[in-house]
C-alpha cells in the first residue's frame, strides 16, 4: 500500500511536511494540513516567509482570513499570474453544531445491513477504500501517517453498505497548536460519497457523524470546515450541521505547482 497519494510534486510536498512536522507542531502560527502547510497567523509568519514556504512545499495556505484583502496582498507579492485558490472558511461552535448534527443523524434512516464505523487507526484495506472513494470524488486523501493519527488525533468516519463497500466517508483532526487562534478548534472535511449513492443524504449524515464522534473524543469547542464558493452542495451540507458562513472569510492557497489541490 502506498503511503502518499497524488502526483510526484504533491507527494514530494507531503513528504517534506512530514519531515518538518515537529518544527511545524511547535509553532502556533503554523499547522500541518497533511498535503499543504497551513499558516494561521500571517502577521507573525510574514509574507516573505510564506513565499519561502510556498517555494519549498509548492503550496502554502492562509487559514480563515479576510478574502479580498489577503488575496490582493498575495497578488501584490507573487504577481497577477499566480495560481490562487479560495475556500470559504465555515465555522461553528459546539453549542450550535452538536444539536444540529444530532438532528441530522436522527433523521437518517440507516438501510438494513449498513454499518457506521469511526477509525483512528484504519487497516491497510480500510485506508485503501477511503483513498479510492476520496479520489473518485476529487477529494485529495491525506497521507497514511496522518490518517493513522501518528502526529495528532485524527478520526475517519466510514459508512459501509450491506455488501461491505464504503459508500461515504469524512474526517476530523485536532491539528492546531493549543496556543494558536484555533487552539480550541478541530478541522473537519474530506467528505466523499459514492457516485451511485448520491441524493440519499449520505454527505450530510457522514459529516454530522464525524462531528459528533470527534467532539466526543477531542472535546473541541469550535470546528472549521471549508468549501469553495461555487460548491453549493457542500456549503448546504455544512450549514445543515450547524456551522455558519461568512462570505468574506476564507482559506486562501498559493499554488506554485500548477496542479490541482483538492475539491
Amino acid at each position: 500500500m502506498q503511503d502518499y497519494y497524488g502526483s510526484e510534486k504533491t507527494i514530494a510536498a507531503q513528504k517534506h511536511l512530514r519531515e518538518m512536522h515537529e518544527d511545524i507542531a511547535t509553532n502556533p502560527a503554523l499547522s500541518n494540513g497533511g498535503r499543504i502547510l497551513n499558516i494561521l497567523d500571517l502577521e507573525a509568519v510574514g509574507m516573505d516567509t510564506l513565499a519561502e514556504h510556498a517555494r519549498l512545499f509548492g503550496f502554502a495556505s492562509v487559514t480563515a482570513v479576510p478574502i479580498a484583502e489577503t488575496r490582493q496582498r498575495l497578488l501584490d507579492h507573487f504577481g497577477e499570474a499566480v495560481d490562487i485558490s479560495v475556500w470559504l472558511a465555515i465555522l461553528g461552535d459546539a453549542d450550535s453544531v452538536l444539536p444540529a448534527c444530532r438532528a441530522v443523524v436522527e433523521r437518517f434512516a440507516m438501510p438494513d445491513g449498513w454499518t457506521l464505523t469511526h477509525l483512528d487507526c484504519p487497516t491497510d484495506s480500510e485506508i485503501d477504500q477511503i483513498a479510492t472513494l476520496s479520489l473518485a470524488c476529487e477529494v485529495a486523501p491525506a497521507p497514511v501517517y496522518y490518517i493513522r493519527s501518528e502526529v495528532f488525533p485524527h478520526l475517519t468516519s466510514c459508512l459501509w453498505d450491506d455488501t461491505g463497500a464504503l459508500v461515504a466517508t469524512a474526517a476530523a483532526s485536532q491539528r492546531y497548536h493549543p496556543e494558536s487562534r484555533f487552539g480550541d478548534a478541530a478541522f473537519a472535511g474530506g467528505v466523499a460519497v459514492s457516485a451511485d449513492r448520491r441524493r440519499m443524504g449520505l454527505g450530510q449524515f457522514i459529516n454530522a457523524a464525524v462531528l459528533l464522534e470527534s467532539h466526543a473524543r477531542f472535546g473541541w469547542s469550535r470546528v472549521l470546515e471549508q468549501a469553495r464558493a461555487d460548491n453549493a452542495a457542500s456549503r448546504g451540507m455544512i450549514r445543515a450541521c450547524g456551522l455558519r458562513e461568512d462570505l468574506d472569510i476564507g482559506t486562501i492557497a498559493v499554488n506554485l505547482t500548477g496542479e490541482f489541490i483538492t475539491r
